[in-house]
């Protein structure tokens, strides 16, 4: 059983159907039991609400350790981090410190499991902000003896993948993403 744990992408925003999200694709191609534990709006320190996730709350990535513990999976992917642009700006302390929490408390609490990192996406140039957080989870993911997939060296997503919204991805967005992930893991 391999746990996604993740923001909108990762849940598959605008997926149809939500089969066609990248952490099915990637699930299904390698032979894996899929729960996905994806959140719109969340990150490594940002919670979300109503409107992003459908939740009154939904919880950062830390928070949702003990969860993923919970399941007793033998992979877990981490994805993610591009919400946290925000928080990245006025505390990048917290957030690499958060970064380091969620992989650090996954790995003593499944010592054993196969552990992935996907890094930020983001549906626009990455920022020098974005290319630091990539940098900290890569470093986070190692240290833990994580297998380690960028989005951003090269950048992947291109226009002609991004979503009307102008944030989220479509389909073709969706199956480049796993296309990315597949062919950096060694399964």
């Amino acid at each position: 059983m391999a746990v996604f744990l993740g923001d909108s992408y990762t849940q598959g925003y605008g997926a149809v159907p939500v089969e066609r999200r990248w952490s099915s694709l990637v699930a299904a191609d390698a032979g894996w039991t899929e729960v996905n534990q994806g959140l719109g709006g969340t990150g490594y320190v940002t919670p979300a609400d109503l409107h992003a996730c459908g939740l009154d709350y939904c919880p950062t990535y830390v928070e949702r350790v003990p969860g993923v513990i919970a399941a007793a999976p033998d992979i877990v992917v981490v994805a993610g981090g591009q919400n946290d642009r925000w928080a990245l700006a006025g505390s990048p302390d917290q957030v690499r410190a958060a970064v380091d929490a969620t992989f650090d408390g996954i790995r003593q609490g499944l010592p054993t499991a196969r552990m992935i990192a996907v890094g930020p996406s983001t549906a626009e140039a990455p920022t020098a902000l974005i290319v630091e957080l990539d940098g900290w989870v890569r470093a986070a993911a190692e240290r833990v003896g994580a297998e380690y997939v960028s989005l951003i060296e090269p950048v992947l997503i291109e226009e002609a993948m991004i979503a009307p919204d102008r944030v989220h991805v479509t389909d073709a967005g969706y199956r480049a993403l796993a296309d990315r992930v597949l062919a950096q893991i060694n399964r």
